[in-house]
Formats: C-alpha cells, structure tokens, sequence
C-alpha cells in the first residue's frame, strides 16, 4: 500500500491545516510545512517509524504522517536539510519517497495503486495461462502416449516372421506360420526369425531375444535350449520341433489387442477373449473387480512409498505389483551443490497409479 506522510517542523505552535502543495511559508515564528508523499507504509507501526526518521532530519521541529492518503507533512526551520534530505531519510527507513505533494496533478498514491492493480492482473493471467498450458500439455502427451503404444503393439506383432520352414516327408517344404502344428520340425537359419516357440533338436547357435526380455547380448543355445517366437537367429543353423503356436507363444500375450489407456487409472485390453486390466484401486472398484485380499497389502506397500498396480483378468484382481523408485547415489552430492550455489530445490513427484 502506498501511503501519504506529513512531518511537522514547528514545537508546537504550528497547526496543520488541509492540503497544501509542496513548501507552505504560511506558518508564524518563521516555521515552514512541507508535504511529501510516502509509499509502501501498511499499518502503524509503519506510520510511527517514518514521523521518527523524519523528526530526525535537519531543522524539522514536527512530522504527521496520514497511512491513508500516503501524506507525510513536516514543520521545519527556514535553514533545513529540505526535500532532499526527506527523501534520503524515507528511503534509509525502507520506503518509497514520492516526492512533493501537488493537489493539482496525478496522484501518485492513486497511480501506484494502479499500477499494482495492473501488475496483480498481469500476474494473474500469466498463472491461469500456465495452467491451461499445463492440462493441454498433460492431454497432448497423453494422446501421443496412446498412440505410441498403439504403434508398438502393431511392430510387436509385425515381428514375427510370415513363413515357416518345416520338414514334412523328409523335405523341407515353407508354409504359413498359422499352419505349423505342434511337433512339426522346423529348420532355422542364420539371420532368419524364429516362426514359434519350441525346442532345439539338432543343431547350435546365438539367438537374439531382445525383444522379450530387454537383454541385448545374445543367447546361446544347443540341442535341449528352449526357443521364441519372434527372436533372431544370429550365427548357426538349427532344426528345433514347435511346442506352442498360435497364442499360446511367449510373444502373444505381450501383444493384446484392444488396448485402451485410461488416463488416470491404468489401462485395459482383450487377452483371449477376457477383458483384462492393469491399474489403480480406482480402477479396479469403477469396474467391479473382486480385490480377492489384495487390498490390504496394497495399502502395506503404499505406506512404505511405493507405487501399487493391480491386474485382473475376467472380473477378478489376480496380481498386485509394487513400484518403486530408488534414488540415484549421485543425488544427495547434486543437492549439496546446487544449495552451496544459493539455489532453491524444487521437487515434482509424479505419481502413476495411487
């Protein structure tokens, strides 16, 4: 708030009259009044603490301060330290000098109000701005967050090989995948994608099996190895005999169809014909999902900081899974250094499903 201060030079026999523009040499004994403006005053302890830094000033006798006009009015001697000294005094106390009170021109107490209404507004409008900013950003990432996983579900599929190899009367003959039956011998060779599950028979070599399990160095595998759908024969050639086709491979389950990402929730999809679902306890009770006990455990583990994530498949919760994240052992070194550097710390949790 800006407030007006009047300071009185006179003893006591000086009277302060209404509203006088900047010096008034009105005043008997050879006294003089001066009006200034003050800004940034609040309450009354403000008031008192500016008419006593302005008595102390050179040759001023008296100071009035009103708080709700902003008007400081002194009485002082002819030979005083004058305008400027006000001034320096107002500002050592830790508020704004105006200047000389002019009735006749813009207030500036009314101006700075102003000026802070408009500042407020501004400030505001940037603030709902960054709000709205942030919700259209959250939907646009998670539009592009379904569409992604709508993609990678597409390549996941893609990536099991159109044909088999198989020996069928000694010879070996290429059929459609969907065509190969359990027991059939398949034949693989290098750089060629595996077509079923199955177990080697004859033969070694390094399979890559990134793509369902995340590990990047190659597997070796011999006569006895087990073998995926979908995975890269890398050096040797091997005949191994199918033991699941169709959905019941490892990759199958991986690739549901129907997905849905539910923003704030989780996510469902069709796995076999059951619908099955992925997600928090508010998922799981919008959907009537038996929680078979797991609730409580749930409950355990988010009091010890970590995430919960529900699994339910045919109207029943069949699994719980926690989440948790682990601090990086760098972190703590990083913190001290940003607060050495007089940095404040801001932290963004986000949370996924409780």
């Amino acid at each position: 708030m800006t407030t007006f201060l009047a300071v009185i030079f006179s003893p006591g026999s000086a009277a302060l009259a209404g509203p006088v523009a900047g010096t008034d040499r009105s005043i008997q004994g050879g006294l003089q009044k001066t009006t200034v403006l003050v800004g940034g005053m609040t309450c009354a302890a403000c008031v008192r603490r500016v008419e006593s830094a302005l008595t102390s000033v050179d040759g001023v006798t008296e100071a009035a301060v009103n708080l709700a006009t902003g008007r400081a009015t002194v009485i002082h001697q002819p030979d005083w330290a004058g305008v400027e000294g006000l001034k320096s005094i107002v500002s050592e106390a830790g508020y704004e000098s105006l200047g000389l009170f002019e009735p006749a021109l813009e207030d500036p107490i009314e101006a700075e109000r102003e000026r802070e209404l408009r500042a407020l507004r501004i400030k505001f409008m940037v603030g709902a701005a960054m709000i709205i900013t942030l919700i259209l950003l959250g939907r646009l990432l998670e539009t592009k967050a379904r569409g992604k996983t709508s993609m990678a579900i597409k390549r996941l599929m893609g990536l099991k090989p159109k044909t088999a190899r198989v020996i069928r009367n000694g010879q070996e003959v290429d059929i459609p995948v969907e065509a190969v039956m359990k027991g059939d011998l398949i034949v693989v060779r290098p750089g060629e994608k595996i077509p079923t599950d199955g177990v080697i028979a004859s033969g070694a070599s390094s399979v890559d099996e990134s793509m369902l399990t995340g590990e990047s160095v190659p597997v070796a595998k011999k006569a006895g190895s087990e073998v995926f759908a979908a995975t890269l024969n890398k050096s040797g050639s091997f005949t191994f005999r199918a033991t699941k086709v169709g959905a019941e491979t490892a990759l199958a389950p991986t690739a549901v169809t129907d997905f849905e990402a539910l923003s704030g929730l989780g996510a469902k999809a069709l796995l076999d014909g059951n619908k099955c679902l992925l997600g928090n306890l508010r998922l799981m009770e919008q959907e009537g999902i038996e929680i078979n006990g797991l609730g409580e455990k749930a409950k355990r583990l988010a009091g010890q900081g970590k995430t919960c994530v529900f699994v339910a498949k045919a109207g029943r919760a069949i699994g719980l899974v926690a989440l948790s994240d682990v601090p990086k052992a760098s972190a703590a070194d990083a913190f001290a250094t940003l607060k050495a550097m007089g940095l404040q710390i801001a932290m963004l949790i986000l949370g996924v499903f409780l």
